[in-house]
């Protein structure tokens, strides 16, 4: 189960379809980093009241992705699944990440679920990612109340996330840090 990173460098809605955006950025498996480009499609989405917070009215939506690897190079490939994300609109109408519980155990947002088929060999692979957890991912993830890799993964990518938490050093910790908040993408 190697580490997957993605991040959306843009993000517009379609001027044809409003519960449609297009979207742009890059992914890195290792060391290889690579462009996309597809869109993500709102099926469904609700917003109600909440009792615990009423000052926010509370969110999420569902829908689908297509993101598209440049096919230019090697590696590359096509990722098609589904995603959910969770929301809240303040009294002003502002749209916000939903982190309302945050220091809940378990607390997850923005999960994507999906398949990444290789434009070459068209071998297809499970590709999930998300905030804070990954959905399903029982063997990768050890953790009780957050995300945990577990330690025999750290050849897979995973090394600096584990260090961050586990290092036996100072230095260990340090280290770990500063490779998980590389801005990678520039």
């Amino acid at each position: 189960m190697p580490n997957f990173y993605i991040h959306f460098t843009s993000i517009t809605k379609d001027s044809n379809n409003p519960y449609q955006y297009l979207v742009t950025g890059k992914t890195k498996v290792r060391e290889t980093i690579r462009t996309f480009s597809g869109k993500l499609k709102v099926i469904r989405a609700v917003i109600q009241k909440n009792k615990t917070y009423p000052e926010y009215q509370l969110g999420y939506a569902m829908g689908n992705f297509q993101l598209y690897e440049d096919k230019n190079f090697s590696a590359t490939g096509s990722l098609i699944g589904s995603f959910t994300t969770r929301f809240i609109i303040d009294h002003q109408k502002n749209f916000r990440y939903d982190a309302l519980k945050f220091n809940s155990d378990g607390f997850r947002n923005n999960q994507f679920q999906g398949i990444w088929t290789s434009y070459r060999t068209k071998v297809a692979k499970k590709c999930n990612w998300g905030d804070y957890r990954i959905p399903e991912s029982k063997k990768l993830d050890i953790g009780a109340g957050e995300f945990t890799p577990d330690f025999k993964y750290s050849n897979k990518g995973w090394k600096y996330l584990i260090l961050t938490r586990f290092g036996e050093t100072e230095e260990d910790v340090d280290l770990g840090k500063k490779k998980e908040n590389e801005k990678w993408w520039e």
